[in-house]
């Protein structure tokens, strides 16, 4: 028996324990055939990774093929509407192409010289299992019946040898010491003819397995070659494509393109626009006054709040929302500080980019209208009273009396409230010389309408509106533009000659023992 016995952690146990004592080196021996299929075994995925490897490679290759394709078809040289892939490219293309005829190429190798042999060793391999398992099964089973018949008849011939003298039932112990002779003389020649098989075995599978590594190291010979014969290839094409790439006029196909359609010489996007080509021409109308005034509070008819106030030639009163303190605006229109300059850009805000025709409100100036001094008790100086009739019918697009009802109620609305059968707008001068100002030129406007039904029409900014109710824009109102912006150079909004009003200092409730202060105030 070896001094080394092998073993393997999935070798079965011996199957009969009894054999080791008459044959010792039985346990080796059935170690030996089960680690032989484990070898086997142990090929087999081996040949399942090796197979994966170059399918997936082939794949590899296969896809390459594909992918080039595609580039050379995106710098393909044609003709179209667009001016085509310029032929500046054109080797790209080409090289493209070559590149992906050698991928195709090795991959038609690859499946056909390769991947086949691997598929045929692994399914050899399959076979050559199977096979030799079952021989050697068949082979371990007659051994193990010739070796129990053995082990029976040396029972039995012991048992003859030690029978009592006495025994009613005897067995001549040469009649069964013939038995055992004829039965150790058929063991030994099986025992010689089962380790010939298994040695003819292992050496059979020896050259099978020397036969599984040459056709593997053919085959990977054979890819190696074919990959450094593939490298060599690509490469050349690369060096070959390099130069040309690295002096491609970058600007060339543009060029190439824009000579067909001439995108960048065309004066269409060089010719500066101006608004004397446009072909709509605005019929300017002039601003006849504008200026600082201010209003009562929405809430809170005590306070008053500066508005930009213009009166236009088309016989409308606009009035915007303005953003500048109070006491900003009387440090010019009373004080006399400074130019006035802020005072009137931050007014003309309002309308120098107006993209809607909105307004805090807006008044048609017509027959019935009167501008007057203010009736209400403990007003504050300067302050006047736009007073429009509402006995007067109105047939206009903007309805007089749907503003009339809207006002009635709110009676804070615009800052106007309902007297009888009038609606009063209140508004507030900063000095008299601009409360005249204001006052004989709305009444001039009135005076002078040309409107033959002689309405006014009241519009409403959306920002001003409660969402309970709301004025509709009447068709006729327009913001205009002034005629400084259209025209030839206008006065200042806040000179003498032609300038808004300006309001006096806001009162937040009047009182008897305030007027003093509020009337040097104003």
């Amino acid at each position: 028996m070896s001094s080394t016995t092998l073993k393997h952690k999935n070798s079965d146990p011996l199957p009969n324990s009894e054999h080791a004592g008459y044959w010792p080196y039985s346990r080796e021996q059935y170690s030996h055939a089960s680690i032989i299929f484990e070898r086997f075994k142990s090929w087999k995925y081996r040949l399942e990774e090796v197979e994966e490897f170059f399918d997936e490679n082939e794949k590899i290759e296969r896809q390459l093929s594909k992918q080039y394709k595609k580039i050379a078809e995106a710098f393909k040289p044609v003709e179209d509407e667009y001016g085509g892939t310029s032929t500046y490219l054109t080797p790209i293309y080409n090289t493209a192409i070559t590149l992906s005829k050698e991928h195709e190429d090795f991959s038609k190798v690859m499946m056909e010289k390769i991947n086949k042999k691997i598929s045929e060793i692994k399914r050899e391999h399959e076979n050559k299992y199977r096979y030799l398992k079952t021989r050697v099964e068949e082979a371990q089973k007659e051994t193990a019946n010739i070796r129990n018949l053995t082990i029976s008849s040396i029972n039995n011939h012991e048992k003859a040898n030690n029978v009592n003298i006495n025994a009613k039932q005897q067995m001549d112990p040469w009649l069964t010491e013939r038995v055992v002779v004829n039965v150790l003389d058929k063991m030994i020649t099986h025992e010689n003819s089962f380790q010939a098989f298994m040695s003819k075995m292992f050496s059979d599978i020896a050259a099978f397995d020397e036969s599984t590594v040459q056709k593997l190291q053919t085959i990977f010979t054979e890819y190696s070659n074919y990959k450094i014969s593939q490298y060599s290839n690509l490469s050349g094409h690369y060096n070959n494509l390099l130069p040309f790439v690295n002096n491609i006029q970058s600007a060339g196909p543009f060029r190439d393109f824009d000579r067909r359609y001439q995108i960048t010489s065309n004066d269409i996007w060089s010719k500066k626009r101006t608004l004397e080509e446009f072909s709509y021409k605005i019929q300017p109308h002039s601003i006849i006054k504008e200026g600082p005034l201010y209003r009562t509070a929405e809430i809170r008819s005590s306070h008053w709040k500066p508005v930009w106030v213009i009166l236009t030639e088309t016989g409308y009163l606009h009035c915007f929302k303005m953003d500048m303190e109070k006491k900003v605006i009387r440090d010019y229109t009373i004080k006399r500080q400074g130019t006035g300059s802020n005072i009137v850009a931050e007014g003309q805000k309002g309308y120098n980019d107006l993209k809607k025709p909105e307004t805090y409100f807006s008044l048609r100036i017509g027959n019935n209208i009167k501008c007057v001094e203010s009736t209400k008790k403990k007003a504050p100086k300067y302050t006047f009273d736009i007073v429009l009739d509402n006995t007067v019918k109105s047939r206009g697009p903007g309805d007089y009396k749907v503003a009339a009802e809207e006002i009635k109620r709110k009676k804070t609305f615009f800052g106007s409230k309902k007297q009888e059968s009038n609606v009063v707008f209140t508004l507030r001068a900063d000095t008299q010389d601009i409360y005249n100002n204001w006052v004989d030129k709305i009444n001039a406007v009135a005076e002078n309408s040309t409107v033959s039904d002689s309405l006014a029409s009241i519009v409403a900014s959306p920002s001003v509106l409660s969402s309970t109710g709301s004025i509709s824009a009447s068709d006729s109102v327009r913001s205009t533009p002034s005629a400084s912006q259209v025209n030839s150079p206008a006065l200042s909004p806040l000179s003498s000659a032609a300038s808004l009003p300006v309001v006096a200092e806001e009162k937040a409730a009047p009182k008897e023992t305030e007027k003093k202060e509020t009337e040097k105030t104003d």
